[in-house]
């Protein structure tokens, strides 16, 4: 899949950028200077929560066996991550692991289909003295991902969209959303996939779902 080669090659990066990384983090200060087991674990719940996961699992994976004595050259440890979600909200939280105050390196991502939904199983290496890699900006062409295991129609299946327009009359608002190569127009109270359109306004759109989650898409050149 196209994504999980982008996000392998990301991964990648990261470890080819360790060296330097490391030389970063012995000329600066880390905020916060001490980051936890128990922070880190707290933090990545957390973000999948905000990101739309229900977190089915998180826990510390054990050390490989070795000499005691022997240092890593770079302190590290590891999350065992299980949620469930969709592909959309998988993405997006992958996307979020660069905000965290070290780097976090997910590795071993499987992303598997159950009833309801989708599954996801992946290792996350959390380098205690690294700060995170902030990603590159994706152009607006690339600035959404469409989802494999939707059906041909993404946009009626609520893969992750771009918007790409918004009307907003005195009696009648419409968005304009791109998801894959196909741009649709949507009004308010339409459903899109497991998600229903809210408010359009002129440069945003809301989104909720049955279970009271809601999200706000706005134009890419407006993302923060």
């Amino acid at each position: 899949m196209a994504a999980t080669q982008a996000k392998s090659l990301q991964a990648g990066r990261m470890i080819a950028e360790l060296p330097d990384l490391r030389a970063r983090a012995a000329s600066g200060r880390l905020s916060p200077e001490r980051w936890s087991a128990a922070d880190a674990l707290r933090a990545v719940a957390d973000l999948a929560a905000q990101n739309g996961l229900r977190v089915a699992g998180i826990e510390p994976v054990a050390a490989k066996g070795g000499d005691p004595k022997t240092r890593e050259p770079i302190p590290e440890r590891a999350l065992k991550l299980r949620a469930d979600g969709t592909f959309a909200e998988m993405q997006r939280f992958l996307a979020a692991l660069a905000g965290l105050p070290r780097l976090v390196v997910p590795e071993n991502v499987q992303i598997k289909r159950q009833a309801g939904g989708l599954a996801i199983e992946a290792t996350l290496r959390i380098f205690e003295t690294l700060p995170a890699v902030a990603p590159a900006a994706a152009p607006r062409a690339n600035a959404f991902i469409v989802d494999p295991f939707g059906s041909p129609d993404a946009a009626a299946q609520g893969g992750d969209m771009l918007l790409v327009g918004t009307f907003v009359g005195r009696h009648r608002a419409m968005a304009l959303l791109q998801s894959g190569r196909d741009v649709d127009a949507f009004t308010p109270g339409q459903k899109i996939g497991d998600e229903r359109l809210g408010r359009v306004m002129p440069r945003v759109v809301e989104f909720a779902r049955n279970d009271g989650y809601s999200r706000k898409l706005t134009f890419a050149e407006d993302r923060p």
